[in-house]
C-alpha cells in the first residue's frame, strides 16, 4: 500500500509539474493574423479570464511570436467601460513596450482599439491596464492595415490611439483630436449624426490654430479635406454639435479625396498638375494643372472631338487647331474619353505622350479599363479640371462650372430634370440658348450637350448673381450678332425671368439630394482667409 500510494504522489507531482510547464489558453480568444491565421493566448498569471477588471494589469503572450509589415495596427476587440491602456511587447518578459495607447471604453457599445505597431516589429506580448472602476472583456486581437481616426457604426465603434474623442452629456461625439504620423497625400474624411455644422482646425505644438475650415452637411454625407489644405500641424481638431459619426484619414493613393473648395486652398502642383477625387462622387477625376499651356497638352484636341463644331468625333491634327482655343477648364464622361481613346486606336492616329500619359492615368483609376484587343472601353467615374492660370474668382466658377457636368453625367434624376427644362423651353429661350452657345462655339447640334450646357450656365453663379449674368450675356450676344439685336433685347427679360425658374428648379434638387446650391458646389468655406 505504501509503494503504491508513493507511486500515485510522484505521478501527481510530475502531472503538475508538466501543467505547470505549459501554458493554459483562453478559451475563445486569438490574434488573427493578416493572413487569416489565428494565434492562441495565455496569460502569464496563469488566469484563465478574458476580462481585465479594476485597476489590474493582465499580460497576454502570443502561442508564438508575430512579425508585423509595414503600416499594420494590432486590434483589440473589446467591450466595457473606463480607462484601458494597451501595450505590446517584442518577448513575454520584456518591461520596454514598442508601442502604447489608452483607450475610453463606451458603456455598452463593442469597440475596436487600434494601436500601430512600429513597421517590421516582432510582437510576442500585450499587457492590458485597467484604471479603478474601469472593465474590458476581450473578445479577440487582430493584425489589421493601419487606421487613423474615429468611427461609429451600427452600435460599434472604432478608434486608433492617436484619437481623443469627446462626448457630451447626450451621449454625441462633438469633438475628436487626432494626430497622423503623417499628412502627405492623405485627406481628412468627416461625417455627421445629422445634418449641421461641422469645424476642422489645424493646431500646432503650442496649440494655437493655423487653417480653419468649416461646412455645413447633410447627415451621413462624408466630406472630405486633403490635410495639404490644413497645413503643416502637430494635431487636427474636428468639432459638431450635430455629433460626428465619423473622422478619419484616408490614404489618397495618388489622388486625394477632397471637397471641390478644399482643393482650392492645396498647395500648387510639383509638376503638371495636382490630381484629386471629388468627396461626394469619388470616381470623379479633378485635375488642377499648372498652367493653360499644359492643360492643352493633355487635353486640348479631347476638346475639340468633344464639343467643337466641324471637329466633333474628329481627331484633329496639331496643325488643325494649333491656332485654335479650346477650353479653359474641362470635362468629360466616360464615354467622351472611350470614344476618343478607342477612335485613337482603332485608326493608328499617333496621340502626344501627355495624352497618352492621361489614358494611363484613366486606366490605373478606372475611368476606361481595358476592352478587346485593349482598346479602351467606358469605366465609371468621369474627370473635370481647371488651371492655377486663372484668377481665383474664375477658378471657383470653372470649378463649379466642370462639377455640375461631372454630376450630369452622373446622376441620372439630374440629368432627367436638365432634360425636361431644355424640353420644356420658350420659343425664345431655346433661340437665345441656340446663339449663345454657338457664340462659344459649341456643337449646337448635339442635344445632349445643349442639356449639359445649359444646365452648367445656370448653375455656375448663385440665383441671386444669374439675372445680372444673363444681361450681360445679352450684351455680349448683341454685340457678337448686330443683326439680331432688336430680337435679343426684345426676348431677353422673359428669357432671363425663366433662365431663373430653371436654375431655381436645379438648386432645389441640389440642395435637396447632395447639400450643393447653385454657385456652390464646394461644401467648405476656409475661415483662415475671410
Amino acid at each position: 500500500m505504501a509503494l503504491n500510494s508513493g507511486k500515485s504522489l510522484a505521478a501527481g507531482l510530475l502531472a503538475c509539474l508538466l501543467a505547470a510547464c505549459s501554458p493554459s489558453y483562453i478559451e475563445g480568444l486569438s490574434l488573427v493574423a493578416t493572413d487569416g491565421s489565428e494565434t492562441r493566448l495565455s496569460r502569464t498569471d496563469s488566469g484563465t479570464s478574458a476580462t481585465v477588471a479594476d485597476a489590474s494589469t493582465v499580460r497576454f503572450v502570443l502561442e508564438r511570436p508575430l512579425d508585423f509589415g509595414m503600416g499594420t495596427d494590432i486590434a483589440v476587440f473589446a467591450t466595457g467601460m473606463g480607462r484601458l491602456s494597451v501595450s505590446v511587447y517584442r518577448t513575454a518578459g520584456d518591461r520596454t513596450a514598442l508601442a502604447s495607447a489608452t483607450f475610453t471604453l463606451r458603456a455598452g457599445l463593442p469597440g475596436e482599439l487600434r494601436l500601430r505597431v512600429p513597421d517590421g516589429a516582432t510582437v510576442a506580448a500585450l499587457e492590458l491596464r485597467t484604471t479603478a472602476g474601469a472593465t474590458a472583456t476581450l473578445s479577440g486581437f487582430a493584425a489589421m492595415q493601419a487606421f487613423v481616426g474615429f468611427r461609429f457604426d451600427s452600435g460599434s465603434y472604432i478608434v486608433d490611439g492617436g484619437t481623443s474623442p469627446v462626448i457630451d452629456a447626450s451621449g454625441k461625439t462633438t469633438s475628436i483630436a487626432l494626430a497622423p504620423a503623417s499628412t502627405a497625400g492623405v485627406s481628412m474624411v468627416v461625417a455627421l449624426e445629422s445634418g449641421g455644422a461641422m469645424e476642422i482646425a489645424s493646431l500646432d505644438a503650442h496649440g494655437k490654430r493655423g487653417a480653419v475650415f468649416e461646412a455645413v452637411m447633410h447627415a451621413g454625407a462624408p466630406l472630405a479635406i486633403p490635410m495639404a489644405s490644413l497645413g503643416a500641424a502637430t494635431r487636427f481638431v474636428v468639432e459638431s454639435k450635430a455629433g460626428l459619426v465619423q473622422a478619419i484619414v484616408v490614404d489618397g493613393r495618388g489622388a486625394p479625396l477632397s471637397d471641390l473648395y478644399a482643393m482650392l486652398d492645396a498647395p500648387g502642383p510639383s509638376g503638371d498638375y495636382s490630381l484629386y477625387r471629388w468627396d461626394l462622387l469619388p470616381g470623379t477625376l479633378v485635375l488642377d494643372f499648372k498652367d493653360y499651356d499644359t492643360q492643352d497638352r493633355y487635353l486640348k484636341r479631347l476638346a475639340f472631338f468633344a464639343e467643337k463644331p466641324g471637329f466633333r468625333g474628329k481627331l484633329a491634327t496639331d496643325g488643325e487647331i494649333a491656332a485654335l482655343h479650346g477650353w479653359n477648364a474641362h470635362d468629360y464622361s466616360t464615354k467622351t474619353l472611350a470614344d476618343f481613346y478607342a477612335k485613337a486606336r482603332v485608326e493608328g492616329f499617333r496621340l502626344n505622350a501627355d495624352e497618352n500619359a492621361f489614358l494611363d492615368l484613366l486606366l490605373s483609376y478606372g475611368v476606361l479599363e481595358k476592352g478587346s484587343g485593349d482598346v479602351p472601353v467606358t469605366g465609371h467615374g468621369a474627370v473635370i479640371s481647371i488651371a492655377r492660370e486663372s484668377s481665383d474668382a474664375l477658378r471657383k466658377t470653372f470649378l463649379d462650372h466642370e462639377a455640375s457636368h461631372a454630376l450630369f453625367f452622373q446622376d441620372e434624376a439630374y440629368r432627367a430634370l436638365a432634360a425636361d427644362l431644355w424640353d420644356s423651353l420658350s420659343r425664345e429661350s431655346r433661340w437665345f440658348w441656340m446663339i449663345h452657345f454657338a457664340w462659344r462655339r459649341y456643337d449646337t447640334a448635339d442635344r445632349y450637350l445643349d442639356i449639359n450646357e445649359m444646365q452648367a450656365y445656370l448653375v455656375q453663379q448663385s440665383l441671386r448673381s444669374l439675372p445680372l449674368y444673363f444681361e450681360a450675356v445679352a450684351r455680349k450676344l448683341a454685340e457678337a450678332y448686330p443683326a439680331y439685336l432688336p430680337r435679343i433685347e426684345a426676348d431677353a427679360p422673359a428669357v432671363i425671368v425663366e433662365a431663373a425658374s430653371n436654375a431655381a428648379r436645379l438648386d432645389a434638387y441640389l440642395r435637396d439630394r447632395w447639400g450643393l446650391a447653385a454657385g456652390r458646389f464646394g461644401r467648405t468655406r476656409n475661415l483662415s482667409r475671410h
